[in-house]
């Protein structure tokens, strides 16, 4: 079974010795193939890194600094690691059988690993998860910047991600089903695809929606232009927008009924002997 192993480096001068650590006990594997590359979410889409990568045959094992569910679709995008694809982040390698016996570090014969280079930007953008991404198309209706797009088949893609604003995740918090993650978002885990965690919309994410977008409502159908409810309102649980209660028509008794009726009789008596 061919294995490759792809080690994509975190950039920070802090990282390097526990990288190269791991890269000379990879390299001196038998039979293993290395490759080092930069930080791969930083590469741009048409680097020609990506076009070699995906032309790697067997499995892949990836170890970077992200959190595997972005790095797995981050990999995906650019058709990394179709036959099978193992992602782990740095801190969270296994003694894993399919690695083999990892030697230490004195006994090992440094082989050359395949080191891949590119100049080293610096980026923001989404990864979608497309097991998760149900083609609602809120991002795209929400998304100012142009970074969401659709394909000939009306599928939402991230078709600019260089347009995305450094450091705004805005477009996960609305995303129902958690599918948008940006890998490099410290403040949430949730938002960076931390294992476990999913980012829902809530009740905050949900009046920002809307109140952007102006969107028709699914649960009090109203849309447009948002409304600010008045202090103490009703809002709806959806949208936020303000809500109108309609009180029910007070029933009217019998006795109120003959009354008015009797009233109608005499009215009509005094009109009949006027005539």
């Amino acid at each position: 079974m061919s294995i490759n192993i792809i080690l994509s480096r975190s950039g920070e001068v802090d990282s390097l010795p526990q990288e190269n650590q791991l890269i000379r006990k990879l390299s001196g594997q038998f039979g293993v193939a290395v490759t080092v590359t930069p930080h791969l979410y930083h590469v741009s889409e048409n680097d020609c890194i990506w076009d070699e990568l995906s032309k790697m045959d067997g499995d892949i094992i990836f170890i970077s600094w992200l959190h595997p569910r972005p790095a797995e679709w981050l990999l995906r995008k650019h058709n990394v690691g179709r036959q099978s694809l193992i992602c782990y982040h740095f801190s969270d390698i296994p003694s894993d059988p399919a690695w083999g016996a990892l030697p230490e570090d004195n006994t090992v014969t440094p082989a050359n690993p395949n080191v891949l280079q590119t100049r080293q930007l610096v980026r923001w953008y989404p990864v979608v998860d497309r097991s998760r991404c149900t083609n609602c198309l809120n991002c795209l209706q929400f998304c100012l910047f142009g970074v969401h797009e659709t394909d000939e088949n009306g599928v939402v893609q991230v078709a600019n991600p260089d347009l995305c604003k450094p450091g705004c995740p805005a477009c996960s918090r609305i995303c129902p089903n958690g599918a948008i993650i940006f890998p490099l978002y410290a403040k949430d885990p949730a938002i960076a695809g931390a294992p476990g965690l999913l980012m829902q919309p809530d009740r905050q994410a949900r009046h920002m929606y809307y109140t952007r977008t102006k969107a028709k409502c699914p649960k009090c159908g109203q849309e447009g232009p948002f409304l600010i409810p008045s202090p103490g309102a009703p809002t709806c649980e959806e949208c936020t927008r303000p809500v109108r209660i309609s009180k029910p028509e007070p029933a009217t008794s019998n006795i109120v009924m003959d009354e008015l009726d009797a009233l109608i009789d005499q009215v009509d008596s005094i009109y009949g002997r006027r005539n």
